[in-house]
Parts: C-alpha cells; structure tokens; sequence
C-alpha cells in the first residue's frame, strides 16, 4: 500500500535495539543495524524527539542532502535500495520507544502519508494495549507465583463459587473435605456444599462490595 520495500517493527532507545522485525531484510544487515548502525541512523534521532503517533518522511525532518552524506545511508540504507523512509513512534516509555518505520525506493509523497496518517491512530493503540496487556499479564503471574508459595490455602473463586486460582497448599486438600465438580468447589457432603456455596453468593452481593 505504501510502495516500500519493507516495513519494520521495533523497540529501541538511543544506545540499544532489544528488538527489530523486518522480515524482508537481510539477516546480516539486521544484525548489524543492532550492532552498529542504530545510533548512526539520522531519520531515528530527528523522529524520536516528535510527540507519539506523529508520521514524518526523512524529508520532514532533515534536508536531503544531510540524510544523503551520512555513513548510515551510504553503508546501511542505500546498498539495500532503501533511499527514502517514513515512520512513527507508536509507544515511548523511559528511554524506550516503539516505532513502526516503512523504508522505500523512492520519496514518499501525500497520499502514502495519507495513508500513514490514518492507520497510526489505531497502530498506536494497538501497541500500547498489547503493552498494558503484557504488564498485566506479568503483574498476575508474579502475584500468582506469590499465593501459590504461601502455606495457607488460598482458593479464589467467582459469585457461583467456580474456583479461579488455587494455590498449591489448597490443592492438597481436594478429595480430603474438599472437591471440584465441572470447576466448582464443593466442601464435604451437600449440606456443607450448599452453606458454603450460599456463604460465597453472599459475599458477592453488590451492595456489600459497594459499601466496602
């Protein structure tokens, strides 16, 4: 859509490229992107200094000639026929951005940035929603790993009493008072199971966890 020869997906910071996708670039010079060039590359110096989400070609933010004298352009970006580039920041966080960068033949003109300019609204936000996601993601698998060390059971289930997370210690105990059916615990014979079960439906009322 853009007419580019590539299009790259990466998180990188002023000294450090921890990840690069750019899946028709050679190996050996993505290698030497990470080892090497990032911090030579002109167009990331100038584009990372704008706010997130603002599309820019290398035109934008240097003269032509500048990008053209420069060892990145000459020793990285022309012997692969990439002579014009255009890109954003999706995501900055630290010293750390994501950015999605589209490298061509030729100067992009309005209508690629048109396009560019539509999409990175929603590329914007699709990083920063998988980015929260992953924190998310960690931040329970660390409170997780936590519970399931304590030595006290622990047993977290929902308003119909379906068990959500057991803990090692809890785990122990089912078939010894304790039991899951089709996911829901049950807790000795039916008496104890209904009282138990109308002890949770009660803890889940909306007015309790209201007030509290």
């Amino acid at each position: 859509a853009f007419g580019a020869g590539e299009a790259s997906l990466s998180a990188v910071s002023a000294t450090a490229v921890p990840w690069l996708v750019a899946p028709r670039t050679d190996a050996k010079f993505l290698e030497s992107y990470g080892a090497y060039y990032h911090p030579l590359n002109l167009f990331w110096q100038r584009s990372s200094r704008l706010p997130v989400g603002t599309v820019a070609t290398d035109t934008m933010v240097m003269p032509r000639d500048t990008l053209r004298a420069s060892e990145f352009y000459n020793d990285w970006s022309r012997p692969q026929g990439y002579l014009s580039v255009m890109g954003a920041t999706l995501l900055a966080e630290d010293d750390w951005r994501v950015e999605f960068v589209v490298p061509g033949k030729q100067e992009f003109g309005p209508s690629q940035l048109k396009l560019y300019h539509a999409i990175a609204p929603h590329l914007t936000r699709a990083v920063q929603l998988g980015h929260r996601l992953g924190r998310v993601e960690m931040e329970r698998a660390v409170a997780a790993d936590a519970l399931d060390r304590l030595a006290q059971a622990l047993v977290v289930v929902d308003a119909e009493t379906r068990v959500l997370f057991a803990n090692r210690a809890a785990e122990a105990l089912f078939g010894d008072g304790l039991s899951l059916h089709d996911g829901i615990l049950r807790a000795g014979v039916n008496g104890q199971t209904t009282e138990l079960h109308r002890m949770v439906a009660g803890c889940s009322r909306p007015d309790l966890i209201n007030s509290g």
